[in-house]
């Protein structure tokens, strides 16, 4: 292994978070439709945020690539010594900021750590039928699954209520 004074390795570290920025914002395209739906969200008065256990500065680095902080009331990534999801305080975390409580907001994911965190907070939980879940989609046990994100809008009347079920 290589040697390093704590100097050093605070400086290989800084260097890596930048390359990986630098990967990670090649590597996360929006999928269909999700900006449009974020303004139609923030249009209707409805807050927005992003929950991600991506480490938070380059969810930050990300975000801003992807044109998503103009959109958005909070987000949080992955901080050290924090939870996160499937943990719930991560989705609590995150909805701080905006004044909203978990009974009253919907979780938007595409992965089973997304569905156990809203689960685990009492959330309901819209899964997309595309994303990065590697299990079936009904083993998570989503209130609602969408093909794309358009389909969001019209589900949420009914989900934004506390004792929503999952199908």
């Amino acid at each position: 292994g290589l040697n390093l004074s704590t100097g050093d390795e605070q400086a290989v570290f800084n260097r890596f978070m930048v390359a990986y920025a630098d990967v990670s914002e090649e590597g996360n395209g929006l999928y269909p439709g999700a900006r449009e739906v974020l303004v139609a969200l923030r249009e209707r008065g409805i807050k927005t945020a992003v929950c991600t256990n991506k480490s938070e500065p380059v969810a930050a680095i990300a975000l801003k690539a992807l044109g998503l902080l103009d959109v958005l009331d909070s987000f949080a990534g992955q901080r050290d010594g924090q939870p996160k999801k499937p943990d719930p305080a991560m989705l609590q975390h995150t909805l701080l900021p905006t004044g909203v409580s978990v009974s009253r907001a919907v979780m938007v994911g595409d992965s089973r750590p997304d569905a156990e965190a809203a689960h685990a907070a009492g959330m309901p939980v819209i899964l997309t039928s595309f994303g990065y879940s590697t299990v079936p989609l009904a083993d998570l046990r989503p209130h609602a699954v969408v093909d794309h994100l358009d389909e969001i809008l019209p589900l949420l009347p009914t989900l934004a209520v506390v004792g929503a079920r999952p199908v």
